[in-house]
């Protein structure tokens, strides 16, 4: 695979640590906050992109509409299964359930720190946080008022300019 990964293999990850950890608390708001807060911390520490697809906002903040769309049956209950992904490879059709490469270093050690760091967060409080003013789900938001229009993407550039701001501040102190 490798990078970007699509955000179903992020978000497995995060489901994999929450199994690990014996958690419960891993509702399908939580896992959306997790998986872009990933991407964003990725993004600041290597340049790069960490999922495939782009984040939009929403009304309740940064989604990635592959994940949202693949837990929204959860509502608010504690998601257990993996996501997964029709894969066609040598004119084969497959169900597949994606992954981040065990071997990649860079992207593991950034899923396992944003796990390490929010996992005892709520869903309602990495929400808030993804609210924060300057935090690029507001700067978009805000350009459009009390409307939010449907499938406004917040622009990678966006996301990596406010992180590698906030690591630059963290450093300075």
């Amino acid at each position: 695979m490798g990078i970007p990964y699509s955000s179903k293999a992020v978000a497995n990850q995060f489901i994999a640590l929450a199994k690990q950890d014996a958690r419960s608390d891993m509702s399908p708001m939580k896992l959306q906050k997790l998986v872009y807060y990933a991407h964003a911390w990725f993004i600041a520490f290597t340049d790069n992109a960490l999922i495939k697809e782009d984040i939009q906002a929403w009304k309740f903040g940064p989604v990635i509409p592959d994940v949202y769309h693949e837990f929204k049956a959860h509502g608010n209950a504690n998601i257990t299964s993996f996501a997964t992904e029709l894969n066609f490879e040598q004119s084969k059709l497959e169900l597949i359930t994606p992954v981040v490469d065990d071997d990649d270093d860079d992207a593991n050690a950034i899923i396992n720190e944003v796990w390490r760091t929010y996992k005892d967060l709520t869903p309602i409080q990495l929400s808030n946080a993804t609210h924060a003013k300057g935090s690029p789900w507001e700067v978009v938001a805000s350009s459009y008022g009390s409307e939010l229009p449907k499938n406004i993407e917040i622009p990678n550039n966006l996301i990596k300019e406010i992180f590698k701001k906030r690591l630059e501040e963290w450093e300075d102190e």
